[in-house]
Order: structure tokens, then C-alpha cells, then sequence
């Protein structure tokens, strides 16, 4: 698959803001060529941005003003801790990805790969390992869930017919 091949995919998914297209189209680019280790440090950090964008588009306040008066996004441990975020992403994803989400990225009973891979504490051996092949799987997955009832105009697009 080429980029190409892969932009009208990402630009179409509601999953992911115009702004960050670009960014996941070469991230998906990057796992479909075999790169996974590039792939992983492109794709987690814009899943954990796609769901601010989701609660976003839902009306939901994704930030939250420090006391030195700054706005911070908040992370995906707040998103996922706090319960009217938590109800709000689960009632547009589903509780099975959001299940999914929390126990690939999250939980330390888990890979943890978001905090991991935050804090710089992957090697390269788990970079290129089955837990994150399986995550930037998932996050393309995830990209095309919502698509898959237009998966035929889709195709009409990709062929330029």
C-alpha cells in the first residue's frame, strides 16, 4: 500500500482531525511498509489525540487550566479516568474498543504501550514486538470501523472511477 492508497482512508474517518491527516496517513504508511518501530511512535500518540478530537466534536472539554493559568490537553489516563469522558468516548466507540484501547495503551496489568512509549522506556525489541504490531493494527482498524458501511464509495474513490 502506498500513501496514496491511504489517504482518502484517513482523510474520510471521522477518527481523525484534518490537521492531524497527514501525520496518521504517514504513521499507517509506515506500518503497512514494515516499519513498525517508526509506525508505533507515529500512531499512539494520535490515537490518543483522535479521542480528544471525538470528544471534542461531541462538545466535551478536553483541556484543563493549570494554576499558573495554562491550558493543558489532558492525557489519556484523565480521559479515561474521568467518568462523564469515559461514558462520552464509550458511547461513540463502544465499550469493546474502548476495553481494547484501555487495556493496550493503559493499564500496567497490560502492555501499556502509550506510557511506555511516552516515557521512553520501550526498547527497540517492543517497538517492532506483537503487542505493538497488534496496537498500530488496531489503531488502523479503528480509523476504518466507521467507514466500513461506505466501504463501496470508498473503493469508487481509491479507483478514481
Amino acid at each position: 500500500l502506498d500513501i496514496r492508497d491511504l489517504r482518502p482512508i484517513i482523510e474520510m474517518t471521522p477518527l481523525v482531525s484534518a490537521d492531524r491527516s497527514e501525520i496518521v496517513t504517514i504513521g499507517v504508511g509506515r506500518f503497512f511498509g514494515g516499519d513498525y518501530f517508526s509506525a508505533l511512535h507515529i500512531l499512539v500518540p494520535q490515537l490518543e489525540n483522535s479521542l480528544r478530537y471525538v470528544l471534542e466534536l461531541g462538545e466535551k472539554d478536553t483541556s484543563a487550566i493549570q494554576s499558573d493559568m495554562t491550558q493543558e490537553s489532558r492525557s489519556l489516563s484523565v480521559l479515561l479516568g474521568d467518568t462523564e469522558l469515559r461514558n462520552a468516548l464509550e458511547e461513540v466507540l463502544g465499550p469493546a474498543i474502548l476495553f481494547e484501547i484501555e487495556n493496550l495503551f493503559h493499564l500496567r496489568g497490560g502492555p501499556a504501550l502509550r506510557h511506555d512509549l511516552a516515557h521512553g522506556r520501550m526498547t527497540a525489541n517492543q517497538c517492532i514486538g506483537t503487542d505493538s504490531i497488534y496496537a498500530c493494527w488496531f489503531i488502523f482498524r479503528l480509523i476504518c470501523v466507521p467507514l466500513f458501511p461506505f466501504w463501496d464509495q470508498l473503493a469508487i474513490r481509491l479507483d478514481g472511477s
